[in-house]
């Protein structure tokens, strides 16, 4: 599937910056801006975001009345660690009726030489979490979009039946599905 750039994803994240200190969390929140949502599947969006460590000269690395934040200890950074997460922003227009786990089981898979496709005709974004072809797994697996395909490498000697297992709407793994016919 193309992907297109350049267009503005239709949500804002707030607050868009903030400063964390160690032991604490936060919550940012995500709103809905518009933009051409597709009403008879979901839409899948990518949310980043970075965590970036003070340095002693920063700005950030002070506390209210401009000192450091450990005032007797300087900030040191011996190992200056940035982290950056991508997670899945998945959107579910109302019109769509209930869970990518009541129809995983109608995945169709098919063999083309050393690799094997899956057709996901449901609206629902697959998250494959498992693929196994005559109890031989399937690596550097992905997701399939709701009404497309995907093909996957097959293992060698790979053959027989396709069991796969999904990622849930809560991050859980699914029951184990297998197709009817072999591959």
């Amino acid at each position: 599937m193309p992907k297109i750039k350049n267009r503005p994803p239709p949500f804002i994240v707030t607050p868009p910056l903030f400063r964390l200190e160690a032991g604490q969390q936060s919550r940012m929140r995500i709103i809905h801006t518009g933009g051409a949502d597709v009403l008879d599947r979901e839409s899948l969006q990518w949310l980043c975001v970075a965590g970036i460590p003070p340095k002693d000269v920063d700005v950030w690395a002070k506390d209210e009345k401009n000192n450091n934040s450990s005032p007797s200890t300087p900030v040191t950074v011996n190992l200056g660690v940035s982290v950056h997460s991508c997670i899945k922003l998945l959107v579910r227009p109302s019109g769509v009726k209930g869970m990518p786990t009541d129809v995983a089981a109608d995945l169709t898979w098919k063999r083309r030489g050393n690799k094997i496709s899956v057709h996901n005709s449901s609206p629902f974004y697959m998250n494959l979490l498992s693929v196994t072809v005559g109890g031989k797994p399937v690596n550097d697996l992905d997701y399939v979009a709701p009404f497309a395909e995907r093909s996957f490498t097959l293992p060698e000697g790979a053959s027989g039946k396709v069991e796969w297992k999904i990622i849930t709407d809560v991050g859980g793994e699914s029951r184990v599905f297998q197709s009817s016919a072999s591959v």
